[in-house]
């Protein structure tokens, strides 16, 4: 069975509120609730506090299943004003992680249901108060659909907070996401989203955020041991700029540009559907 890959790339327009403290995710779920994410999901407290409840409770009710998972850390080298350094990676510094899971429940009759994710932690204040992006590129030759409604991309979430780097809680919203701009996305390639650091952080505090986009495969397209790849890119901008995306032609799909300025974590693996 071939394997498909398809760079799928996440911007989004987003509004900006006040910053209000939050309730614990886990004070907000039921006994049942936490039992089946910790023991059926893998879950932590940490895993919940960057999870939206809506998506927690998702997963719950549509008895959902890992069918990918991920937990990756990352040392990014941002240069000062002076030198442009040659970018390295090690493990520290940058924990991205992500998953796929399917749902036992779909709303979609004729179609299984997906949710692809993925959330970062900063474990450091970055240097520079720029924007960073977001990609998760899924597969579009096995069928893939995603809803739509009044002209936009659906079932997709995102946000961008601050988080007590001691314990993990989510302090508070310092953007929120509800649909893919116009522009920044593509029907057949997928979505992206944007997340502004915060430079003014206190020393306990650090930046964090969150993307979720539902997809659909026809049941006629699943089981009997097919897989299909993903591939989630975090584009870091380390010195003025913006990190940019490219919009490609012939199954290329939507990925975070190439350049010396932007670093990209990339993540490939494979699911099955």
């Amino acid at each position: 069975m071939k394997k498909f890959l398809i760079g799928i790339t996440i911007v989004i327009s987003a509004f900006i509120f006040n910053s209000v403290t939050e309730a614990a995710q886990v004070d907000q779920l039921s006994e049942e609730e936490l039992d089946y994410l910790y023991n059926n999901l893998n879950f932590n407290e940490k895993k919940i506090e960057a999870m939206p409840l809506m998506d927690l409770k998702a997963l719950v009710e549509g008895q959902a299943e890992i069918v990918l998972d991920f937990d990756e850390y990352y040392n990014v080298e941002e240069p000062n004003d002076a030198e442009i350094q040659p970018l390295a990676l090690t493990k520290s510094d940058l924990n991205l992680w992500g998953n796929v899971y399917k749902f036992n429940d779909s709303d979609v009759s004729g179609y299984t249901k997906f949710m692809a994710m993925s959330t970062f932690r900063w474990l450091k204040t970055p240097v520079w108060n720029l924007s960073d992006k977001i990609a998760i590129g899924l597969p579009t030759g096995i069928g893939i659909f995603y809803k739509t409604s009044n002209g936009n991309i659906s079932g997709f979430s995102s946000y961008t907070a601050i988080f007590d780097k001691s314990n993990d809680k989510l302090l508070s919203y310092t953007d929120q996401y509800n649909v893919p701009a116009p522009g920044n996305y593509n029907i057949n390639n997928g979505v992206a989203s944007t997340h502004d650091l915060k430079l003014s952080l206190k020393p306990n505090q650090v930046n964090g955020g969150y993307v979720s986009q539902y997809f659909y495969i026809p049941n006629a397209n699943t089981g009997k041991g097919r897989k299909a790849n993903v591939q989630f890119e975090y584009g870091h901008r380390t010195v003025a700029g913006s990190v940019g995306l490219s919009f490609g032609v012939g199954g290329l799909g939507v990925g975070i540009t190439q350049h010396y300025r932007t670093e990209i974590l990339p993540y490939a693996e494979e699911f099955n559907y």
